[in-house]
């Protein structure tokens, strides 16, 4: 009689079920334990990525492209600008020759600069509202000059206070060492930083257009002298709008450069920009850098009907245009490079410039006058030309773009807290007064300064965030 055996034993079916327990229990004791570490672990490298300056960041500057608008490259060119201003006040490459001669100067002055920040304002505000006036969108008018006056006061100003109350703090910490600025407590620094806020608010302040030393500002960051010429010449800017929306498009570009002129002559410089930067926005809704002759182009009823631009003529027309353009642009760098003195003392051609300006423009306004023409030309050139427009379109230069107020309010700052004290030492110790020297320094703050502009424009992007919130808060809806 035959037996018959199992093939396993009983040991041997523990033993795989022992086996087959482990491998069944332990994988998940493991992936259990390494999914809490992954829990903590992941949410914490994101943070720290997303705490590091944009531009430090993995993909930081590619990010957000796609967002920016047709007229990024107008924030890019503020950016630039701005970067212009930190070497202006911070950097003493203005000693050497080279930097004083035309077009190069633009790069080294700031104060050209300050004025290209004018137009492109004016630009900026007033597309949107333009467009509406065009279509005859009543209420949108409104709603829209409504919006941009109620916002504008809280858009420049409480930036202004946070900047200057960094300042105030960094006195009280040791990081800054200014005696006419320091106080002996905290109670005292912020008393004192909130009565130079109110003064420094005041809207119906009498001001310049231009820097002299004791002018009216801010004492705790003197380069925001600028911040209620931005102000004022917003408001002027949404009254002409307000005041010419019943116009005619021509009537409307006319009766512009009559005040543009008219401010000139009062010295009003800053409004004239405001003003200049709207009428670039205006012809460039009549007839857009899109189309392939832009401003050049005739209305359509004006032209021939055998007038198309075919062959050889396009061809010229169209070189001429670009060269017209890039002679603009040239004269544009070659006007926001003119000395203080309007070239009387300095180098060819800046004499001609000087005996060519009005001679109700003199003293500190002198430079002014050529300055702020050559911000109008330098903008409207680069609006009508997509190759120049290239470099600003560039992730890097967008990203200059959004960052360009934290620049131009946190540069001082940087300079007291590291350029001064330890940098400028340094080099004069260590390094020379070699032009590697200097921009070997100027690399380093640069640095500084668009790490601390980054983290000051997610505090602006908040303060931006406030003024929405507001409005949306306190306006009423009209049926």
């Amino acid at each position: 009689m035959e037996q018959s055996f199992p093939l396993l034993s009983q040991s041997a079916e523990d033993e795989v079920d022992h086996a087959y327990v482990g491998l069944e229990k332990l994988p998940k004791r493991a992936w259990s334990s390494a999914s809490t570490a992954l829990h903590y672990i992941l949410p914490t490298i994101s943070f720290l990525h997303s705490a590091l300056p944009r531009f430090l960041q993995i993909g930081g500057l590619k990010s957000r492209k796609e967002k920016h608008h047709s007229t990024a490259w107008l924030d890019a060119l503020r950016g630039y600008a701005a970067c212009v201003v930190v070497k202006f006040h911070l950097f003493n490459f203005s000693q050497r020759e080279i930097f004083h001669q035309p077009i190069l100067h633009a790069f080294e002055a700031g104060r050209g600069s300050v004025e290209v920040f004018f137009v492109i304002s004016g630009y900026v505000l007033s597309v949107r509202v333009l467009k509406m006036i065009r279509n005859q969108q009543a209420a949108p008018l409104l709603n829209g000059l409504a919006s941009a006056t109620f916002r504008r006061f809280l858009r420049l100003y409480v930036p202004t206070a946070f900047a200057t109350l960094l300042v105030a703090l960094a006195l009280q910490v040791g990081l800054v060492h200014i005696d006419k600025l320091w106080k002996p407590t905290l109670y005292e620094q912020l008393a004192d930083w909130m009565s130079d806020t109110i003064y420094a608010s005041d809207p119906f302040h009498d001001v310049l257009g231009w820097w002299i030393n004791q002018g009216y500002r801010t004492k705790y960051a003197y380069q925001l002298w600028t911040i209620p010429l931005e102000f004022r010449g917003s408001m002027a800017l949404f009254l002409f709008l307000l005041g010419s929306c019943k116009l005619t498009t021509r009537g409307r570009m006319v009766l512009s450069w009559i005040v543009i002129v008219c401010c000139y002559r009062w010295q009003a410089h800053y409004v004239a920009c405001f003003l200049a930067g709207m009428c670039i926005a205006d012809v460039s809704i009549s007839f857009p850098p899109e189309q392939p002759e832009g401003w050049l182009q005739l209305p359509q009823h004006q032209m021939d009907t055998n007038a198309a631009l075919h062959g050889r003529r396009e061809k010229w027309i169209g070189l001429a245009r670009k060269g017209g353009l890039i002679f603009m642009f040239i004269m544009g760098l070659f006007f926001l490079s003119v000395p203080a003195d309007t070239g009387t003392n300095g180098p060819w051609p800046f004499q001609y410039v000087s005996m060519l300006t009005p001679s109700y423009y003199g003293g500190d306004v002198k430079e002014y006058f050529w300055l702020s023409i050559g911000a109008i030309l330098l903008v409207l050139s680069l609006e009508y030309s997509p190759t120049l427009q290239v470099p600003l379109r560039w992730s890097f230069s967008l990203y200059l773009g959004e960052i360009s107020f934290g620049i131009y309010a946190i540069h001082i700052l940087c300079n007291w807290i590291l350029y001064e004290p330890y940098l400028k030492p340094w080099q004069a110790d260590s390094l020379g007064d070699s032009i590697w020297a200097d921009w070997l320094v100027a690399s380093i703050m640069y640095f500084v300064v668009f790490v601390a502009a980054d983290y000051f424009t997610r505090v602006d992007t908040q303060i931006v965030t406030l003024g929405r919130w507001l409005q949306n808060r306190l306006f009423v809806q009209w049926e």
